[in-house]
């Protein structure tokens, strides 16, 4: 018999928890991206069931191949409050960090406190060398998606 999936820590604040995705995370994430006040100055726009489906499983595949992805975003509780974390940029070269939060929560200082945690997560998690040509082309071909509001690329620390 088959252990099922946990749900792996990433990092924590005084009121905030990322974590791994699970799969059972698709109907949060539905909710979250079919608000159209949380997803108004995305470029995604309002996402459709197909659409969040394939969010949640590049989450998961970059989390396996990277090492990093946008987490999910929980409060104290255990409750899904959002997702943060980082993309690629559209050149392939560094992370740039993103953040999305349920709008019940907006104005509380939560934005702030979760890209301070993630900015300290990433000088303590140094970027690797810029990948060859030919795999940043790839990571572009499979990654469409326009920046967003909330995103901001970070580069190495020198």
């Amino acid at each position: 018999m088959t252990q099922p999936e946990a749900r792996t820590p990433v990092l924590s604040t005084g009121r905030l928890r990322l974590t791994t995705w699970l799969p059972g995370d698709y109907a949060d994430l539905c909710a979250l991206h079919s608000d159209p006040l949380v997803m108004r100055y995305l470029r995604s726009g309002v996402e459709g069931a197909g659409e969040t489906r394939a969010r949640l499983d590049r989450f998961r595949r970059e989390q396996v191949e990277l090492g990093w992805t946008k987490w999910r975003l929980a409060d104290v509780d255990g409750r899904m409050v959002g997702r943060a974390g980082f993309n690629l940029t559209a050149d392939g070269q560094h992370r740039e960090l993103g953040y999305v939060l349920t709008p019940r929560l907006w104005g509380l200082g939560l934005a702030t406190e979760i890209a301070g945690a993630l900015v300290r997560w990433h000088r303590e998690h140094p970027e690797p060398p810029p990948a060859p040509r030919a795999a940043r082309l790839r990571v572009r071909r499979q990654r469409r998606e326009p920046a967003r509001a909330g995103e901001g690329r970070l580069r190495p620390r020198r």
